[in-house]
């Protein structure tokens, strides 16, 4: 259990991995059962308004529809962008032949990837 668990949480874990390794479980797989349902029986308790500003900082969709600005301004030097990944050891001499692609992600989670040779 992390540190600073209550010891209800830490009686529901030792409850929870026991009873999986009675089913036959691996303890590492016991212990993991018992940690995740722990969790997100703590979540599922904590008030729904504190859980969505725990994961998401807070953005004044109305003052900001597209968030914050950029901080590399008109004329002002941006990043280099870094469009390749070698392997360790490769450089950027040694590929014999680049090949320009792009790929489109929908929502439904198809991708089509497209190639220039």
């Amino acid at each position: 259990m992390p540190a600073g668990s209550s010891s209800k949480r830490e009686r529901q874990y030792e409850h929870i991995k026991k009873g999986a390794q009675d089913r036959g479980e691996s303890a590492g797989r016991a212990k993991e059962i018992a940690a995740r349902t722990v969790d997100q029986e703590a979540a599922a308790e904590r008030p729904r308004s504190l859980t969505l500003r725990l994961m998401e900082p807070e953005v004044d969709r109305i003052a900001r529809p597209w968030g914050d600005r950029t901080p590399y301004g008109r004329g002002g030097v941006w990043p280099v962008r870094i469009d390749s990944y070698l392997e360790p050891g490769v450089t950027a001499d040694a590929v014999e032949r680049w090949v320009l692609t792009a790929s489109l992600l929908h929502s439904n989670g198809d991708a089509m990837g497209r190639g220039r040779p």
